[in-house]
């Protein structure tokens, strides 16, 4: 269930879900429902949806049957209140018999918090990571599904499936972490204008950084500009007054910037899949400034939860060190999946910074310093990284787990 682009609900009735190997289906009999946003849980009344049997086993405390409800491309902070209100209390199923599958790593928090508030049980929550289920699917596909033969070489392995030949033709597997020197210090790629990718973008641009690295940031899907946003976007740094003063007194050459474009002047299409149309960026740069899909915390207007989309797997696929422009607490989520991180040159106290303006600031002090490095200090980081980037790799490739109990 969830809202297309003109803004009506649509209900699709599947037999397999994007989800159905993602996840352990035989500890209960279930009803899966899987959603985009929480609200449309108000326009649908589940008695129609659901078998009247089915539905009498979730509604009885004594069975093992239970709804599963998966905002799995998704982290919706706004679900768990809308699930409480608009499935439990109106369509009287009990919270016990219900469980919660979310893309956010702090879906648990959410729960107990919104459970406390109105003295109500805890649901049980889940955490899916379904982006690492598609990436870890695509290089077994891209690379042939023997392990050791992608290891002895960075190019496509051998065991493609019938007419993948054509469409991997010229497009070899980047080799990163090269001994220097690189043509940018960083790749950033930015599509949809969420408010922190410009505002990351303009204090670049205000701190002349935006020459040390490849930058793509264009008119996307939506009619927000410069011209559009900019009184909007300086009231997001409003909150430190080093990264407000920077934007604001660089207002007019922003306003100026010209559209930035790297493999493709197409920033409609959501290019959610892996593809190696983008290698030659990974390939010359030293590392990814990831800026995922949510970033503002404590903000009403925006979702905050710990949120891992393709953004962060990228790199990873490409075997290239990176540092993720998000949420507070992404970092740990990173590692809770098993994946190191390189603190030893790219400092993470950013993560723990409540304020949004400042944790940018700390994010672009830590880039400018990394732009500043001499090929030898590249050198030294590259032999650092390496090791890193290649268990990444490993572990995404062996990785058979996707879904993780949060409280239960």
């Amino acid at each position: 269930m969830d809202y297309d682009h003109d803004n009506r609900v649509h209900l699709h009735n599947w037999g397999e879900t994007a989800i159905s190997n993602m996840r352990d289906w035989t500890n209960e009999d279930s009803y899966l429902i899987e959603f985009k946003r929480g609200d449309v849980f108000e326009e649908f009344d589940l008695t129609e949806i659901i078998p009247a049997d089915t539905l009498a086993d979730i509604r009885d405390h004594n069975s093992n049957t239970y709804l599963i409800m998966a905002n799995s491309h998704e982290g919706f902070t706004s679900a768990v209140a809308h699930i409480y209100v608009y499935v439990c209390q109106r369509q009287k199923i009990p919270i016990e018999k219900t469980i919660l599958i979310s893309g956010g790593y702090d879906v648990a928090r959410h729960v107990q918090e919104y459970a406390e508030q109105y003295d109500l049980p805890v649901m049980k929550a889940e955490w899916i990571v379904s982006f690492e289920g598609s990436y870890h699917n695509r290089a077994q596909y891209f690379l042939g599904w023997n392990a050791n033969e992608q290891y002895i070489s960075h190019g496509i392995g051998h065991a493609l499936q019938e007419g993948d030949e054509g469409y991997l033709i010229g497009k070899p597997w980047p080799i990163t972490n090269h001994k220097p020197p690189y043509e940018k210090a960083f790749v950033n790629f930015n599509r949809r204008w969420r408010p922190h990718r410009p505002c990351l973008v303009g204090l670049m641009s205000a701190r002349g950084m935006l020459d040390k690295g490849f930058v793509s940031l264009g008119v996307g899907d939506d009619p927000r500009c410069w011209q559009s946003e900019m009184s909007h976007l300086a009231g997001f740094l409003e909150a430190y007054p080093p990264a407000h003063n920077s934007f604001t007194a660089h207002e007019q050459q922003l306003l100026q910037l010209p559209d930035l474009y790297l493999d493709t002047q197409d920033l409609v299409t959501n290019r959610a899949e892996f593809e190696l149309d983008t290698a030659y960026y990974y390939e010359n740069s030293l590392f990814s400034l990831v800026n995922e899909t949510n970033y503002f915390c404590g903000n009403d207007s925006y979702e905050d939860m710990v949120f891992l989309s393709e953004k962060f797997f990228k790199p990873i696929m490409m075997r290239h060190p990176f540092l993720i422009v998000s949420t507070p607490g992404i970092y740990s989520a990173i590692h809770a999946l098993g994946y190191k991180t390189f603190p030893e040159f790219i400092p993470e106290h950013f993560d723990h910074t409540q304020n949004d303006a400042e944790r940018m600031w700390q994010i672009l002090d830590i880039v400018e310093d990394v732009c500043s490095w001499s090929h030898a200090k590249q050198q030294e980081f590259v032999e650092y990284a390496k090791p890193i980037c290649e268990h990444n790799w490993q572990t995404l490739w062996f990785k058979t787990q996707f879904t993780h109990r949060m409280n239960y």
